[in-house]
């Protein structure tokens, strides 16, 4: 039996109703009854042929909806029909036996009745068929293209009229399946716009929320600049009220001092004009005094000159341990420049690189566990092959066995059946060898972990050396510092040295200066002595004037005092204004802060919400597409 285009084999192990209509729509009537025959009386080889290959609803109604009581009804027609020809065929025989007539009248008789049979047979054969066409296979064909529209979504389908019982049940059944259909894809449909247009609504309202909280936060970044820029301004004038409090507190505190001062100053005026009466009388004395002071100055000129020449030399060996000092400040800058700089950037250099082996190492280990674990899947995914081999061996040999009992017939079969013999060898022997190499790949997967496990010790052992020498490095370069900074210490200390011999140096020359102009100072005192006296008259009248002039001032001083005391009372208030209205703002900037937190999640929560808007209309788009395939009229 050749396998048609769309069909596939079966072997019936039962006869059914189903089989009988599958078997009419691609064979003729008489290899219908030759089926039908092979079945009833072939148990072990039951007959197959080539059925359509169909899913879904089709098979379903093919499998499960006749009933075992309308193939008895139709095999019990067969049998009545039969039973009543052969009891028709055998009454002539009966009624010619029963009057004993002679042998060649016997035979003849016989003759006719298989002739009656037989001619009965013919009649009753065709009609028992036309019958079965009429009234059972026609409905039930019409039945199973109906499921089959019904399986490719056609639902538009139409009753079959059928005077029996399981057929009509079985159309009501198809009809009350595809109506039920059609009514949910309709409200499925109905529920898909009104999801479509909800959706729509949501995804607009999600975009205008999302929009209004972006406006929300970019209003409250600005008003927390704001606010910052307040709070900067209040802490800004709190510091200068609080310099402005401790600046009129000196003031104060000045002025007080004034005060006393003045007090003070009108209670050495009076002093001063008793002092100026003793000045007079010592001016005298003072003139006797000018002729021992001008020897002295001339023996002091003397002992100038030789500290000039013993400071010249001072500077010179100052200057040069400068010079000294400034070299040595130099080397130890640039040694501790080269530990800190190169020695520290190779011991850097070498951590980084050590880090960088680590890495790799690691990174090579997950490669080649992932590497392991990858063989020991294809190892068992070759345990499932190889057990296909062996089944489709055993196949094979199945095949080939058919093939021997169907003679002629099955010769192209066993050829068939002995290529999937040869292929399942060759599988089997492939993944064998593919087995061996997996296990070497994994052996060797296995040594490389381990070598690899080894090489990331060895880098922890070098990055630990690195870390160690980064720190005798670093020693190194402190005690560079010190050094350093004791030489710098001592090119400061020969600096000031050079400048205050310079100074020195200066004072002396300026001290010589000082000396000659003593010297003339003095023989000018013996002429200018005269003229204190007559200067002094005109000082105690000067003193009297200032004495007054003192009292007003110290009562002055009292008065700004007050006022000071006052301005210094209102500060500290406006101090204590400022710190509360710092404190103030520091609250609103965190409440703002907390806003802008909370606006910023409500900005997530809404982009959130519009992606799964979408993700909802992408859903409903392909439910759409999925219910538009079926036909609801």
């Amino acid at each position: 039996m050749h396998k048609p285009a769309g069909f596939k084999k079966k072997t019936f192990t039962r006869l059914n109703i189903c089989d009988v209509i599958f078997i009419w729509e691609i064979e003729p009537l008489p290899m219908v009854i030759i089926v039908i025959i092979r079945r009833c009386f072939q148990k072990k080889n039951p007959p197959s042929f080539y059925e359509k290959e169909d899913s879904g609803l089709a098979n379903f109604f093919q499998n499960h909806a006749v009933s075992k009581s309308l193939t008895s009804r139709i095999v019990l027609l067969l049998g009545t029909i039969a039973f009543l020809t052969l009891i028709f065929a055998s009454l002539p025989l009966f009624h010619v036996l029963s009057k004993d007539q002679g042998e060649m009248i016997g035979i003849e008789v016989v003759e006719r009745v298989f002739l009656f049979g037989f001619l009965s047979l013919c009649i009753m054969i065709p009609f028992a068929s036309w019958l079965i066409q009429k009234k059972i296979l026609s409905p039930l064909k019409d039945m199973l293209m109906a499921a089959r529209k019904v399986a490719d979504g056609n639902l538009d389908i139409w009753e079959t009229t059928s005077s029996l019982t399981d057929i009509q049940e079985l159309s009501g059944a198809i009809q009350n399946i595809a109506t039920h259909l059609k009514t949910v894809l309709k409200n499925i449909v109905s529920a898909t716009k009104t999801l479509s247009i909800m959706a729509e609504s949501i995804s607009t309202n999600s975009r205008k929320i999302t929009r209004g909280a972006k406006n929300e936060a970019d209003s409250l970044d600005s008003a927390c600049s704001s606010v910052e820029e307040l709070t900067r301004s209040i802490q800004g004038i709190g510091q200068s009220v609080e310099s402005l409090a401790s600046s009129a507190e000196e003031t104060s505190s000045s002025i007080l001092e004034m005060t006393a001062s003045i007090d003070q100053v009108a209670n050495s005026t009076g002093l001063l004009s008793e002092s100026v009466e003793r000045t007079s009388s010592s001016i005298f004395e003072m003139t006797a005094s000018i002729k021992q002071i001008a020897e002295g100055v001339e023996r002091l000129s003397a002992s100038s000159e030789d500290l000039v020449s013993t400071i010249a030399e001072i500077d010179t060996s100052i200057h040069e341990v400068a010079s000294h000092a400034k070299e040595s400040v130099e080397i130890a800058g640039n040694v501790a420049t080269d530990a800190a700089e190169m020695g520290m950037m190779s011991v850097v250099d070498t951590m980084d690189g050590m880090d960088q082996i680590q890495e790799a190492v690691e990174k090579s280990a997950g490669i080649v566990m992932s590497l392991y674990q990858r063989s020991e899947e294809i190892g068992r995914i070759l345990t499932v092959i190889n057990e296909v081999a062996d089944q489709t061996e055993l196949l094979s040999l199945n095949a080939s066995i058919l093939a021997a009992q169907a003679g002629e017939n099955g010769k192209g079969f066993a050829v068939v059946a002995n290529e999937i013999k040869a292929l399942a060898e060759r599988t089997a022997s492939s993944t064998k060898e593919i087995t061996s190499i997996i296990k070497a790949v994994q052996k060797e997967a296995k040594d490389a972990v381990e070598s690899i496990q080894v090489g990331k010790e060895k880098a922890e052992q070098g990055k630990n050396l690195a870390r160690e020498a980064g720190q005798s490095i670093k020693k190194i370069r402190d005690n560079t510092a010190v050094a350093e900074g004791m030489a710098r210490e001592i090119e400061r200390t020969t600096v000031e040295q050079s400048k205050g011999i310079t100074s020195v140096r200066s004072a002396v020359d300026h001290m010589n200066t000082m000396i000659e102009q003593i010297h003339q100072a003095i023989n000018n005192q013996k002429t200018g002595s005269e003229n204190v006296q007559s200067a002094t008259e005109q000082i105690n009248d000067l003193t009297r004037q200032v004495k007054y002039a003192m009292a007003e001032q110290a009562k002055g001083g009292r008065q700004i005092g007050g006022a000071v005391e006052n301005v210094l009372h209102q500060v500290q208030q406006m101090e204590i204004a400022v710190k509360e209205q710092k404190n103030g703002s520091e609250l609103i900037v965190k409440a703002v802060d907390n806003i802008r937190k909370s606006t910023q999640e409500k900005v997530g929560i809404s982009s959130e919400l519009d992606t799964s808007i979408r993700s909802l209309l992408d859903e409903q788009t392909l439910l759409k597409e999925l219910v538009s395939r079926f036909k609801t009229g």
